[in-house]
């Protein structure tokens, strides 16, 4: 039945014409027309099962849904139908409800923890775009000089990709090499032009073996550390690795971008990329998987091909066991079918480095840290969905403004929301007493960092200096005991070899301070948690403060000089 007939025979009655000649000459069965009469309803006939809520209701229903969604707090199905269980339960409600809302989807969430959540506010990324944006004017960098490195681990065991199967079946298994795997780690770097840096492979082993290489990606280097994790040594490594294939120097500088791992920000490291014109800067605490173009476009296609090339060296090699032999050569084959151009590149663009865009964030995205985490410094964006939205449980209708698939068994007289019977409990996270400072964005070749990298790098020193202690206890029959301690440290005549100094104290104690004794030859003051350098002629010891040298291979006193 066409809506314009059914208004022409109504506007037809208007007019004084009989309803049953109205029906015949418009084509309209009388009942029809008869009933459409006392609703006053002319639009077109709507075929299946009355939908249970209203339209407002229901799209109020699909923007909650991709709110919770937003906040990493999604809805499953089960719960969707449990949240409007009082009107409509069961799997043909969902499935409906669904069609007619395409913008939603039943997807399979990404594992997020909170910190992430958290991490990613607005306060942080904003410093991090201030930074670059700092450097860019500084140093005016170009794409082919802007570049991003970080570490994945790869294993003997990859995780298993999805495979054809019969339905029949309620389990389905593949084979892997072992029941554990051994984890290698892989340095990546790409360039914002769409290049690659050779790879670097760092092995769980003590020493370094040629098989390992068998196969490898061209111009990759190979070493080893105790867990296979990076280290301040082995970043230093990849460092000049990095020098050689990009040819940076102090007067045509490279940016560095890379995450706050303890082994990048090391002294050492400082003064190597001072040297060499690079420039690093870091990405804030916990937002690599939004801001670290590495992460963004290149290692999750790149943990998938290699989870399929070790499926076919399977397949193909008669189930042999995958060792950290093969490793190399497996990575090579996924790498080159996936380090094309157009990943890196878009790597850059999405996480707004190259071009530069510091807006490619909106408050939406924002959204979860500013309610999870509201104690930082952040723009405030509103939590909930529009207000003036109608409530999805409010039944008090008026039957003149209703559309007509609008099941009129539901009604009810209390104003309820869908936040009210799907409600987001996030409990507030308590500072812990012990709670370190907070990480940022940082330019970590900056002056202001030189100091602070000089104060970790003594406490480590400090912390040294206890763990190679060694207290020795004589009991004796009518005396205390005697502690004895033994303390290594270089001095600038070892060359590399351990000096040992002897400290000897008579408190009951266990407790000895070290240089209790021994007064500095500058101030000739007393040491207690200072740090000394002894002078490579006449075998003193002086305050490190005292001296104004920064490395003790090299000291001499003024009295030698």
């Amino acid at each position: 039945m066409d809506p314009k007939d059914l208004k022409g025979a109504m506007l037809a009655i208007d007019r004084g014409k009989g309803k049953r000649e109205s029906a015949r000459n418009f084509g309209i069965p009388y009942s029809t027309l008869k009933d459409r009469l006392k609703i006053k309803n002319t639009s077109s006939a709507k075929y299946g099962r009355l939908a249970t809520f209203t339209v407002s209701q229901e799209n109020e229903l699909a923007n909650h849904c991709i709110y919770l969604a937003k906040m990493f707090y999604g809805l499953s199905p089960i719960d969707l139908r449990k949240a409007a269980y009082e009107f409509a339960v069961g799997k043909d409600w969902l499935q409906a409800f669904i069609k007619r809302h395409p913008k939603l989807s039943i997807r399979k969430p990404e594992a997020t923890s909170i910190a992430r959540i958290s991490g990613f506010n607005k306060a942080a990324v904003q410093l991090f775009f201030s930074n670059l944006n700092e450097l860019y004017q500084k140093y005016s960098f170009q794409p082919d000089r802007i570049y991003n490195v970080d570490e994945t681990g790869i294993s003997t065991v990859p995780q298993v990709t999805k495979i054809l199967g019969p339905k029949a079946i309620k389990q389905l298994g593949k084979v892997v090499s072992w029941e554990r795997g051994r984890n290698i780690t892989v340095v990546c770097a790409i360039r914002a032009s769409g290049n690659y840096v050779p790879l670097m492979f760092i092995y769980p082993r003590e020493r370094m073996s040629d098989l390992l290489k068998k196969d490898g990606p061209i111009g990759a280097v190979y070493e080893c550390s105790k867990k296979g994790w990076i280290n301040e040594e082995l970043f230093i490594v990849w460092l000049k690795h990095f020098v050689k294939i990009t040819c940076a120097t102090p007067d045509n500088p490279i940016l560095l971008l890379l995450d706050n791992h303890s082994s990048h920000c090391t002294l050492a490291s400082f003064e190597y990329c001072r040297e060499n014109g690079i420039v690093m800067l870091s990405f804030p605490p916990h937002t690599s998987h939004k801001l670290q173009p590495l992460d963004l476009t290149v290692f999750g296609s790149l943990k998938k091909s290699y989870s399929n090339q070790c499926g076919l060296f399977l397949r193909n090699n008669n189930h042999e066991k995958i060792t950290p032999y093969d490793i190399a050569g497996l990575f090579k084959l996924a790498f080159v079918r996936i380090a094309t151009v157009e990943k890196a590149q878009n790597g850059f663009k999405e996480s707004g480095v190259v071009p530069f865009n510091p807006l490619i964030f909106t408050d939406e995205d924002f959204l979860p840290a500013s309610i999870i985490a509201p104690d930082v410094e952040m723009t405030q964006v509103e939590a909930q969905p529009d207000s003036h939205t109608p409530t999805i449980l409010d039944f008090v209708r008026n039957t003149s403004d209703q559309p007509e698939n609008v099941n009129e068994q539901a009604v009810s007289t209390t104003k309820v929301t869908i936040q009210e019977i799907s409600p987001l409990h996030i409990k507030q996270n308590k500072t812990p007493k012990r709670a370190g400072k907070k990480g940022t964005s940082k330019i970590l070749t900056g002056t202001p960092e030189k100091s602070e990298l000089q104060r970790k790098e003594n406490n480590k020193l400090k912390k040294l200096i206890k763990t190679n202690t060694k207290i020795i206890k004589k009991e004796k029959s009518s005396e205390k005991s005697v502690v004895k301690k033994k303390l290594y440290l270089k001095d600038s005549s070892s060359s590399g070899d351990e000096t040992i100094k002897d400290l000897c104290d008579d408190k009951s104690e266990g407790e000895v301070d070290e240089f209790e004794n021994e007064l500095c030859i500058l101030c000739n003051e007393f040491g207690k948690t200072e740090m000394w350098f002894r002078c490579g002629v006449c075998k003193k010891w002086a305050h490190k403060e005292c001296t104004g040298h920064d490395d003790y291979k090299t000291y001499i006193c003024d009295f030698c000089k």
